[in-house]
Parts: structure tokens; C-alpha cells; sequence
């Protein structure tokens, strides 16, 4: 079944193109709802563009939207300026505003949450807060109240669901906690700022861990300065963070996450 509404009334410049699609329209203009059921609450709704069936189905007033897919924002009734691009994207979604989810059932969870990226599958997926940003499969799915957080890789999330603005970058990483950043998992080595060995690093404090406790196979070196012949010079391998004493894990993941 074909409907369409172009100019009558207080609508103008309207394209429905299937069974029941802008079906409630009696106020809004310049909308495109193509696909069965699409758009069928809207009312006043301006400047939307919605394909897939079932899609953009609860709008009411928002306005500014795109949706693309099967039950894409599929919840929306009052959110603006939001793109959903992939099966139920962005599908629960009622007043949130400014998100993208690109990827299906990315952001599908986001009811009221603002300003959230996600590009991926199930990226974002459970979040219901603002100012996220995911990319990559299932990236920051475990977020539900967290704000301010740049989850990037597969698979990869923050130390908590509530987590503020953590950064966490690699293949099934998990953060460490709030207000900190993370990159590489544990197959990760070294991490150059520039070859030519002239980068700067800007921290208000460095680390260097020097603690027997997290090496082995520690054996005393041939070499040594006359001057500190009272020191023991030695070389090691560090552990594997696991096998780290139970007060250390305890410091460094706290989340029992190692």
C-alpha cells in the first residue's frame, strides 16, 4: 500500500511511501517516511527522514531526525537532531537528543541520554547517559550510567557500568578506572610517541615499577660501577600481572580485573 502527503492543511512538502506511514501527520513538514508502519504516530514531526519498516513508529513532535533500518529509533517520541543507521539503532530512544549510533542495535538502549557516538555493532548498546563515544564491536556495551567516557576497539569497555570519563583504547581491553586512560591490552610491549626518540611526556608524576615482587628469574648482573659496588645490579623479567602478590592486584585493579 502506497500513502503519500504532500501539501494540505498544515503539511507541507511530505513523501510517505507504505502501510500506515506518516499515517498521523497533521502538522509537520518536509518528512520522508519510506517502509510499512514508518513514522505512523507522527504528528507534528519536521524534517525527518525515516526508511525501514517500523521505524522512527512513536514519533510525535521530534524533529530533525534520521533513521535508517528496521525498527531504527524506533521508540523516539520528542528527540531532535538524532541519526540511527542499522537494525534498532538508537530503537528505545524517546527525548534523547544529538546521538548518532551507526550499526545495528548500537545506542539501542538509550532512552533520554545526549551528545553519544557510537559506530559498530552493539556499540554503546545498554548506555543511558550523555557524552559517550564507541567504536567497534560491542565497544562501552556494559556502560549503562556512565557519562564522558572514548571506548575504541573490539570488544573493549570501562572498568564499571556507572564508569566517568575513562579512555580505553585496543582489542578487549577494560579500563582501570575513572579518569584514567588505557591503551593496549595485555599483548602490548611499548608504546612509541615518536621514533626519532624527541617526544615529550607531561605528567605531574611517572611510575617505573622497580618492585621484587612483581619479578622473576632475577639474576645478578656481571658489571658494575666501583662506586656502587654496595648496590645489587641485577636484570629480571616482570610478571605476568596475575601472578602479582594479592595487595598489588588489589592497588592496581581494583576491579579484580587482571
Amino acid at each position: 500500500m502506497v500513502s503519500s502527503v504532500t501539501s494540505s492543511g498544515g503539511r507541507f512538502n511530505n513523501v510517505a511511501l507504505g502501510t500506515n506511514a506518516l499515517n498521523s501527520l497533521t502538522n509537520g513538514d518536509d518528512n520522508v517516511a519510506i517502509g510499512a508502519e514508518n513514522a505512523t504516530n507522527s504528528t507534528s514531526g519536521k524534517r525527518n527522514t525515516t526508511i525501514g519498516s517500523y521505524s522512527f513508529v512513536e514519533n510525535t513532535t521530534g524533529q530533525r531526525n534520521s533513521a535508517y533500518g528496521y525498527l531504527s529509533m524506533w521508540k523516539n517520541t520528542t528527540g531532535n537532531q538524532n541519526t540511527g543507521y542499522g537494525i534498532q539503532s538508537l530503537e528505545q530512544n524517546t527525548t534523547g537528543s544529538y546521538n548518532v549510533g551507526f550499526g545495528a542495535e548500537a545506542l539501542a538502549h538509550n532512552l533520554e541520554g545526549v551528545n553519544n557516538t557510537a559506530a559498530g555493532y552493539q556499540t554503546l548498546m545498554n548506555t543511558t547517559a550523555n557524552y559517550n563515544t564507541g567504536l567497534g564491536y560491542r565497544a562501552g556495551d556494559v556502560i549503562t550510567s556512565g557519562t564522558n567516557n572514548v571506548i575504541i576497539g573490539y570488544d573493549t569497555d570501562p572498568s564499571i557500568a556507572a564508569a566517568s570519563n575513562q579512555i580505553v583504547i585496543g582489542a578487549s581491553v577494560t579500563g582501570l578506572g575513572d579518569n584514567y586512560a588505557v591503551i593496549g591490552n595485555s599483548s602490548i610491549e611499548r608504546l612509541y610517541a615518536a621514533s626519532d626518540g624527541a617526544a615529550v611526556l607531561y605528567a605531574n608524576s611517572t611510575i617505573q615499577a622497580s618492585d621484587r615482587r612483581i619479578k622473576k628469574d632475577i639474576q645478578d648482573l656481571g658489571y658494575g660501577l666501583d662506586y656502587i659496588n654496595s648496590l645489587r645490579p641485577v636484570s629480571y623479567y616482570k610478571k605476568d600481572p596475575k601472578d602479582y602478590p594479592q595487595e598489588l592486584k588489589d592497588k592496581f585493579y581494583p576491579d579484580g580485573k587482571v
